[in-house]
């Protein structure tokens, strides 16, 4: 009976933890894509300074750009088709701002 009573509070305690800790992980995540697609996810959210209102304002971009270089970090956002580059320094503070030649590649391939 002691045997039986010990077994039962032995599993107990074990659901019992394994509850606690589903509780306090995140989500799982399982695979490549679904990987991928929460860091796009939260990538918006870890932006410092100038480089979140940026985004806010144009959104996001495939055509990044970061430059290690003379002791400094120096990263570039292209939006082609709007015709413009934003420079920032390594704690995302706007360093530049300027408008480049638009792009309308896209254009000739639908029309």
């Amino acid at each position: 009976m002691k045997r039986i009573l010990i077994l039962f509070v032995c599993l107990g305690l074990a659901a019992a933890a394994g509850e606690a800790r589903a509780a306090t992980s995140g989500p799982s995540v399982i695979g490549k894509r679904a990987r991928r697609q929460i860091r796009h996810f939260l990538y918006p959210r870890n932006l410092r300074g100038d480089k979140r209102v940026v985004y806010r304002r144009h959104g996001y971009t495939p055509h990044r750009l970061r430059i290690n270089g003379l002791g400094r970090v120096r990263e570039v956002w292209r939006y082609p088709d709007r015709g413009l580059q934003f420079t920032f320094d390594a704690d995302g503070s706007l360093v530049e701002s300027r408008r480049i030649p638009r792009e309308r590649r896209r254009e000739g391939i639908y029309h």
